[in-house]
Formats: C-alpha cells, structure tokens, sequence
C-alpha cells in the first residue's frame, strides 16, 4: 500500500521552520537479490500549472499510443510537451510494477521530473524503476524528504532521488550541487522540480501522478 498521506499541506518536519542547508547523500549499492516493499509518500502542493489541451479519460490500465499536448506554464513562458503515455495503476504494486517497465525509456542520461500531490506515489514509482536498473531493492528505496538525495548505484547507471520540497530559493538549490551529480550514466529524478523553471526547461522526461483514490494512480508520462 502507498505510505500515509496525512491531512492536506501536512509534512512532518525535524523542528518547524526548517530550511535545507546543504545535500546529505545517502548511497546504496547495487542488491544481490530484489525485493519487494511498500511504498512511502506524502503531501503537499505544486507550484507551477499544467494544463490538458485534450480531458478526455481512457479506458482504465489502457496505454495511450496517441501523442496529446501538455503545456507547462513557467514565468511567462510555455513548453509544450507530448504525452507518451497514460496508464491507471490500481495499487502500489502496480506502480511498481510500471516503473520496472521504463528503463528503457530513462536510458541515461536523463533528467526527469516527477509531478504529483504529496501522497501520490512518486517514491512509490522509483522503487520499481531503480529495480529496473539493478541499483536498489524496492524495500531500501525511500522518500528523501529530509536528506534531499538518494543515490543508488547500480551496475551501469547511477540513480539519483531528489526531493526539492524544502528547496525554496537558487541559492539553496546551488548548494546541492546537482549539475555535479549529472554524466553519461546518470539518471536524476526529481521531484517538485517544477518550482525552478531550469528544471522544466532541461527535463527529458515528465511523469505526472495523479491520486484517483486511496489505491489507483493516473500516470502521465511526457516526453
């Protein structure tokens, strides 16, 4: 099952007002065995708009070959980006089980932002795509909520999981150092990347999840 979602806006914190002040990075070497494990989310905002140019619902767990627009609105500016794909998971194994699919499509190098409501299974999702890569077992993938980075080394690829949430200005997010983390055989998945308009600007990729209910997840993954 997904992790708790708390009451809207909710996020336990270490002492109120906390404020990243610099990159904890936490490594894992690749397991010899993968497991499986539940996942963990939580809850809160967004701060930049996307828009459907086409509402129209599929057929629940149908994959979508049509390519339909998506606009991102940033600072005044607009990118427009096709959907790839849109699927509904009815569980977290499901999820799981859809993120072990996208190794090909996340073929490094990659910058890719994860979108969705605290609580919408974003971690839920990078277990089963650094399972893909062999670089974790799904039960040692958590949310970097407090330590802004995961890395997780896998054979030919190393995955970074970062959590931007507590990241509110440039200079906080230059003090992570991320353009160091990026190289032919990494993978960055970021999540509330959207709050800086460089992110959505450089992102190869762009999946959106969106809680139907406690159990289902619509999945919009963009290109």
């Amino acid at each position: 099952m997904y992790g708790h979602l708390g009451r809207p806006g909710e996020r336990s914190e270490p002492a109120p007002g906390a404020k990243a002040q610099g990159i904890f990075c936490v490594r894992y070497a690749a397991p010899s065995a993968r497991c499986a494990g539940s996942g963990q989310a939580l809850k809160g905002r967004s701060s930049t708009v996307l828009q459907a140019s086409d509402t129209s619902q599929q057929p629940t767990g149908q994959i979508v070959a049509s390519r339909r627009s998506y606009t991102v609105l940033v600072t005044g500016r607009t990118k427009t980006s096709g959907l790839l794909r849109e699927i509904t998971t009815h569980s977290a194994e499901e999820t799981i089980s859809l993120g072990r699919t996208l190794a090909d499509l996340l073929a490094p190098p990659k910058l890719v932002l994860l979108r969705g409501e605290l609580g919408a299974g974003k971690t839920t999702l990078v277990k089963g795509i650094a399972a893909a890569f062999e670089a974790a077992a799904e039960e040692d993938v958590t949310s970097p909520t407090f330590t802004l980075v995961h890395e997780y080394r896998g054979p030919r690829t190393n995955l970074y999981h970062i959590d931007l949430y507590r990241v509110d200005t440039a200079r906080e997010l230059e003090t992570l150092g991320l353009d160091d983390l990026r190289s032919d055989d990494s993978v960055l998945l970021i999540e509330w990347g959207e709050k800086f308009p460089r992110f959505v600007r450089e992102r190869d990729v762009e999946i959106v999840l969106e809680r139907i209910s406690d159990n289902e997840r619509r999945i919009r993954i963009c290109v």
